[in-house]
């Protein structure tokens, strides 16, 4: 799979002042390029990039086909506030297209964790435009936008997945006697039975956020020492538990608004006090 790309591209006009309209990607139903980046051998940690490079093509071939059918359609129209709106929403695409290939350009040079954050991140500030444009399509068009089976909103759906299986981990701990007092206290190897499973649930999601990932090493990095040291620690715990488990819970309300048809609805935020004894 090569990539290439030229922003010079995206805003260059035709001798008679017009736009000139262009593919900023080519995809032939295999192959998919956009200009000069060559990724296809690249691992990141336990995870192959295939999947990242599905969820990269697909958002890019959304906003590909948004901006060049705008393109079309601002030469065609009159009205010139009908065409500044199009114009806008036509720059916008091209701008989520570009901060993701600059971000995928990174992760060719340097294919490491935090570099594939950083590529995940620009489609996720990219995934409420890039579903807008997936719902718009019709069905035979959308299915020719897509690389694997399932749909760009099936794929943001699955990090909405992870974080309802990982709030409901969080929630047993903080349900569980055992875990927030320090008489008869649950036994250490089940706390870290728990956080082993969250371990696991972050390693197979490509989308996770930077912010996720360090509020979580917060309490996994010292979290035995912290349990088991005294009332005070144990806290520290108890309530870096409940912090990370509300920002979950905050991040899954934010994807739960931009894709309202999948019915995902709100998670409560936890504001319980915890008397640690």
């Amino acid at each position: 799979m090569r990539f290439n790309f030229n922003i010079g591209d995206f805003f260059r006009r035709s001798p008679e002042n017009k736009l000139e309209c262009k593919r900023l990607v080519k995809y032939d139903g295999t192959k998919f390029e956009v200009a000069g980046i060559d990724i296809h051998s690249i691992k990141i940690g336990k995870i192959g990039v295939e999947p990242v490079l599905q969820t990269v093509s697909q958002t890019l071939l959304l906003l590909d086909h948004s901006q060049y059918n705008l393109c079309l359609l601002i030469r065609s129209i009159k009205d010139e506030q009908q065409r500044e709106e199009y114009k806008r929403r036509m720059i916008d695409d091209k701008l989520h297209a570009t901060n993701i290939i600059f971000a995928l350009d990174a992760l060719a040079k340097n294919p490491n964790s935090q570099v594939l954050q950083d590529v995940m991140e620009k489609i996720l500030l990219a995934a409420p435009r890039a579903i807008e444009i997936e719902r718009s399509t019709d069905n035979e068009t959308e299915k020719a936008l897509r690389t694997g089976n399932t749909s760009f909103k099936e794929k943001v759906e699955g990090l909405a997945t992870f974080y309802d299986k990982v709030i409901k981990k969080l929630d047993k701990m903080l349900d569980n006697p055992g875990f927030t007092r320090m008489y008869d206290p649950e036994e250490p190897y089940k706390v870290h039975d728990t956080l082993v499973e969250i371990d696991k649930e972050i390693e197979n999601n490509i989308f996770i956020e930077r912010s996720i990932i360090n509020e979580y090493r917060r309490i996994r990095g010292p979290w035995k020492k912290l349990y088991e040291t005294d009332a005070k620690t144990r806290s520290q715990l108890v309530y870096g538990v409940r912090d990370f488990r509300n920002l979950l819970a905050k991040k899954f309300n934010e994807l739960s608004v931009h894709i309202p048809d999948a019915g995902l609805g709100q998670i409560e935020i936890n504001e319980k006090e915890f008397k640690i004894l």
